[in-house]
């Protein structure tokens, strides 16, 4: 038996198989760098996505604020005339 016939066929093998290997390294590392950065978008999209919407609820809470403030000015004039009114009406029974 010559050594030849059985040491082509192992070096074939293992110079196929480090090959194989390294080629699969490559392309599973390529899948992982791709699916990093999709995961990265989408927390990307869905932090902009909050931005976005908690903007929205200053913007309306800045509204309702102003309206409140608003009401609260009518509602101290109003309290304010009406205890205007109180004292001169009390004013006027002690004469």
């Amino acid at each position: 038996m010559n050594i030849w016939t059985i040491l082509i066929p192992a070096l074939s093998t293992i110079f196929g198989s480090g090959l194989t290997y390294w080629f699969t390294r490559r392309k599973n590392n390529a899948d992982a760098q791709k699916t990093e950065l999709e995961n990265v978008q989408n927390s990307l999209k869905i932090y902009r996505e909050m931005l976005n919407d908690l903007g929205e609820r200053i913007n309306l809470q800045a509204i309702i604020i102003e309206k409140q403030e608003k009401e609260i000015q009518r509602l101290t004039d109003e309290v304010n005339s009406l205890r205007n009114q109180t004292n001169a009406n009390t004013r006027n029974r002690k004469r």
